[in-house]
């Protein structure tokens, strides 16, 4: 898990995921890592590796085999979802966490309980699926200029024709 820890929303849900999920997948004999701002202030737990703010979010997704967003609270599309697979990682996720996002994104996220159902050695990057890669694009760099360049040209165009 990855978050800016100084926000409420976060810190709770850090404390579902030791609270709830880690017991869950004791059984996995897994290491759960913790990221972001705030992380090092965090309560020290068994089995979870505190590694405190990252230079680069790659050095985290390149630690990890599944993202876990457990988030109950906070309103908007969650970014950490779409952050994870933009880095080919899987999301093990709440359904508030997939508020908001495109359906093909939505669907290739894990419940907690599906993972726990599948094999959970077996990782599979998300962005194979050609509905998910193509619903991660629109959140990349170059679709985000596309998309106001877009807008910005439609706009002097009307306003030319006034």
């Amino acid at each position: 898990m990855i978050a800016n820890f100084y926000y409420p929303p976060n810190r709770r849900a850090f404390d579902d995921l030791i609270g709830i999920w880690l017991p869950r997948l004791a059984h996995l004999d897994a290491v759960l890592v913790i990221a972001g701002f705030g992380s090092e202030s965090l309560p020290r737990v068994p089995g979870v590796e505190i590694i405190g703010e990252v230079r680069d979010v790659d050095e985290f997704y390149d630690r990890v085999d599944f993202a876990l967003s457990p988030i109950l609270l906070g309103g908007g599309m969650k970014v950490k979802v779409v952050e994870a697979m933009a880095f080919g990682v899987p999301v093990v996720a709440s359904n508030h966490s997939l508020d908001g996002l495109p359906p093909a994104i939505q669907q290739a996220c894990l419940t907690l309980d599906e993972f726990l159902r599948s094999d959970p050695l077996h990782r599979h990057d998300p962005r194979m699926r050609i509905d998910v890669a193509e619903e991660l694009d629109q959140f990349t760099i170059e679709s985000f200029a596309t998309h106001v360049a877009d807008l910005w040209n439609g706009r002097m165009t009307l306003s030319k024709s006034v």
